[in-house]
């Protein structure tokens, strides 16, 4: 998946010595805050999930997406490869959570599939700071260690590692692991975040020569409960609770299923699907692995389970043109279920139109993963449900609930 570049294994150690100051029995909510001006580009999502994940983009996705951005840029009037323009009434954009590292509040995104916690700061050249809230590191670096993440467009963020302090909300963690970034390509200086909270496994963290645990193992000891909740919503700023279930966020019963963290990622495993506003199944012998992934914006399935939800979709097309599934903007579309846990987790069919790409033409928010070995559950999905990431036994599950105010097709 990710480009993890390290000299030796020396075994996972823990550097942060993790020292809460509030009472160990108070978990923390953080909301979201809108992330800017941030236009959506669904040929360029889905070209950046296959390269999120270190997978090779099929080419008539990369002549979408190149056609895409060129379209972006000539409309704002730019040059540099961003994607920045006025939100698309009617669509979500990105958010972030505020958190403060050292004696600096930064805004970072909840990636769920990561697990490096790392900030842009004031090591980068003045010229790449732009309007972002830059880290100030302290003077406790940690000597010769490194950390870095490449990916297969080229795109990069690395640098030194720092320890010091991070506050979520009322709770503040003493000599955390920091990811301080010296060197970073312009994906991320021409991002709205000023970093990323990865909070997927050890197995994944790129700090060398010692691979580090990841910032919610070095906290959760320090939490009520080790787990943490994405309630996260479509057109509106959600939030993430470390250390506690918020009932008044879901209805009904929380439904878990294991997680397999040998990639070391939230990887769990889907048991059947169903297409319309019935919840009858379609097909109740198919099986996929699936991510979790607050990182990703779409939700990527198996080749034939797409096929059958948009043969479903009058006017639905895999273009060419788009590289993707689109349809007419007008067109109704119907939910779709998985059934996770043995429990159906229903996305109602207004949460998979993920954005016009011109005036009567929309990119769906259900797209093929073209031979990946693993579907993406990105916020697609997640913003439909409330997620628990739960590491509280031998064996990490996640747990998935109705989203409290969703409404439901059944």
């Amino acid at each position: 998946m990710r480009t993890v570049f390290f000299t030796a294994l020396l075994g996972l150690i823990s550097f942060a010595d993790t020292k809460p100051l509030e009472k160990r029995n108070q978990g923390v909510t953080l909301s979201e805050e809108p992330a800017g001006r941030v236009a959506r580009s669904g040929p360029l999502e889905l070209e950046k999930l296959f390269k999120r994940y270190n997978a090779p983009a099929p080419a008539h996705v990369r002549r979408a997406a190149k056609r895409a951005l060129a379209e972006h840029e000539k409309r704002d009037g730019g040059a540099n490869g961003s994607v920045v323009a006025t939100p698309q009434a009617g669509y979500d954009i990105a958010y972030m959570v505020p958190v403060t590292v050292g004696n600096k509040k930064v805004h970072l995104k909840v990636d769920t599939g990561s697990s490096d916690f790392w900030a842009l700061s004031t090591l980068i050249p003045s010229a790449d700071a732009g309007t972002h809230n830059l880290y100030e590191p302290s003077s406790s670096r940690v000597a010769d260690w490194t950390w870095g993440t490449h990916y297969l467009d080229g795109s990069y963020a690395e640098g030194v590692v720092y320890e010091d302090k991070v506050e979520l909300g009322s709770l503040t963690f003493e000599k955390q692991v920091i990811e301080a970034a010296n060197m970073v390509s312009d994906k991320f200086t021409d991002s709205p975040y000023d970093g990323l909270m990865g909070m997927a496994f050890d197995k994944v963290n790129t700090v060398k020569p010692v691979k580090q645990q990841s910032f919610f193992n070095n906290i959760k000891t320090h939490l009520p409960q080790a787990l943490f909740t994405a309630n996260l919503k479509k057109g509106a700023a959600g939030s993430y609770t470390f250390g506690t279930i918020n009932p008044d966020e879901y209805t009904g019963d929380i439904s878990y299923v294991p997680v397999d963290a040998s990639k070391g990622l939230w990887e769990f495993t889907t048991d059947g699907y169903s297409v319309g506003n019935n919840g009858s199944a379609t097909n109740s012998s198919a099986s996929w692995p699936g991510i979790m992934d607050t990182g990703s914006s779409l939700l990527t399935l198996p080749a034939d389970v797409v096929r059958t939800y948009y043969a479903a979709v009058p006017g639905a097309v895999n273009s060419p043109v788009w590289g993707a599934w689109v349809f007419p903007c007008d067109t109704v579309l119907p939910a779709w279920s998985a059934v996770i846990g043995g429990k159906t987790a229903t996305v109602p069919g207004a949460y998979i139109n993920y954005a016009p790409v011109d005036a009567q033409t929309c990119f769906g928010g259900i797209q093929e993963n073209h031979g990946m070995d693993t579907s993406i559950y990105g916020d697609i999905f997640i913003k439909s449900q409330f997620v628990v990431f739960d590491q509280t036994q031998a064996t990490p599950r996640i747990g998935l609930a109705r989203q409290s105010g969703v409404v439901y097709p059944f």
